[in-house]
Parts: structure tokens; C-alpha cells; sequence
């Protein structure tokens, strides 16, 4: 399979994963690549997949697949350069720190209600 007909079902397949969600089926080249192969949609190498515009709308779903996860730029980054359970962790300190926060926060608060009733 070659051309436009390619890419349709390239794409088709990058929103079945993006649909999957990040835990089931995490979207990267590498990845989209074996699921295709398994289909018997392509047969040639990971290089299939390396043309400018297929590289765009696979980066293009990346972004969609990790925005809901609101990861700063430099851990998208990270996970871009498959460096994702850096990024992860790093996210993952960053909020349980925000938690820690917040009930800080919380605890002030209902004090001062007390203090008011």
C-alpha cells in the first residue's frame, strides 16, 4: 500500500490509539508501526513512516494523545524523546508537591473558619 490511501489509513489507525487513550496505547512511530505491520497494512520499515508529513500528523496526534495530561513543555519534550517515565515521574513529584499544597492550604482555612464561628 503506497500514496494517499497510505496515509488515510495511517491516520485512521493514529485515531483508534488516540482513542485507546495514553495507558492502553501510547502513540509514537515505533509504535503505529508495529500495529500496522500487524494489520499487514505495511510491510516495510519504521522508514515507512519517516516522510515529512507522516512524521507532522504523527507528532500531530502525540500532541492531541498528551494534552489532556498537561504535561509542561519540557516533559512533553521528554516523552517526545522517549524519555517518558522521566517525564512522568517529574509530572507526577510536581503534583503530588501541589497536593501537598493545597492541603496545607485547606488546613489554614478550616482553622480560620473555627476561629470565626
Amino acid at each position: 500500500m503506497r500514496g494517499k490511501e497510505l496515509d488515510t489509513l495511517i491516520e485512521h489507525e493514529l485515531q483508534l490509539m488516540l482513542a485507546e487513550g495514553f495507558d492502553k496505547s501510547p502513540i509514537s512511530a515505533k509504535a503505529l508501526h508495529i500495529r500496522l505491520k500487524a494489520k499487514g497494512i505495511v510491510n516495510g520499515g519504521l522508514s515507512t513512516l519517516s516522510s515529512l508529513e507522516r512524521k507532522r500528523l504523527i507528532a500531530a496526534y502525540v500532541d492531541q494523545q498528551l494534552g489532556p495530561l498537561n504535561l509542561r513543555p519540557k516533559e512533553k519534550q521528554q516523552y517526545v524523546n522517549r524519555k517518558t517515565r522521566q517525564a512522568l515521574l517529574a509530572r507526577n513529584q510536581q503534583l503530588q508537591a501541589e497536593v501537598s499544597e493545597l492541603r496545607d492550604q485547606l488546613a489554614q482555612n478550616t482553622l480560620s473558619l473555627i476561629e470565626i464561628v
